[in-house]
């Protein structure tokens, strides 16, 4: 085991390496800057809790895995996660701005009541996204895989090459 965080703690700027279990697990605690790399189960494990601009890279399990509810994951990247880069596994929680890069699964969701919007998603084997729970709400889910933009050179100004204006998307690349 890595390190279990108990309630109303702030981890900032830590790593967990080749632990035996979690990397991470903290209920009703915030987590900052840390990474947690080889860990024989997931890199996160959170309840109730806030993880921002973390790295979850080459974990047994998910990178990051919320197993109770009512957590924020923001700004996160997640990348070689054996299972899911992020698997939501409780209810109202919201999933903004991370990225998924090269997992099993880039976000796994099996939950209700959890909002999922503006992630990157790419070079994940089985899915980029796997949303079953029927109450979940996510923003457009914008594949820019096959689409190419036109070239651009110099100062500008060009016309934008997402494909949608909607700020809440998802990209699959």
């Amino acid at each position: 085991m890595g390190f279990l965080v108990g309630s109303s703690c702030t981890v900032q700027s830590c790593s967990a390496n080749a632990n035996t279990s979690n990397g991470f697990s903290l209920s009703r605690s915030s987590i900052q800057g840390c990474t947690a790399r080889s860990n024989l189960g997931s890199g996160f494990a959170v309840s109730e809790s806030r993880i921002s601009d973390c790295v979850a890279h080459g974990n047994s399990g998910s990178g990051i895995f919320t197993f109770f509810d009512d957590n924020v994951v923001l700004n996160n990247l997640c990348g070689s996660n054996a299972f899911s880069g992020i698997y939501v596994h409780s209810r109202r929680n919201l999933i903004d701005g991370n990225q998924c890069i090269r997992n099993g699964r880039g976000i796994t969701c099996d939950d209700a009541v959890n909002t999922i919007i503006r992630n990157i998603c790419h070079m994940n084997t089985t899915l980029n996204r796997s949303i079953s729970a029927s109450s979940a709400r996510y923003g457009p889910i914008i594949n820019i895989v096959s689409g190419s933009g036109p070239s651009v050179s110099g100062d500008g100004p060009a016309a934008s090459s997402m494909t949608t204006a909607d700020p809440y998307a998802n990209f699959a690349r």
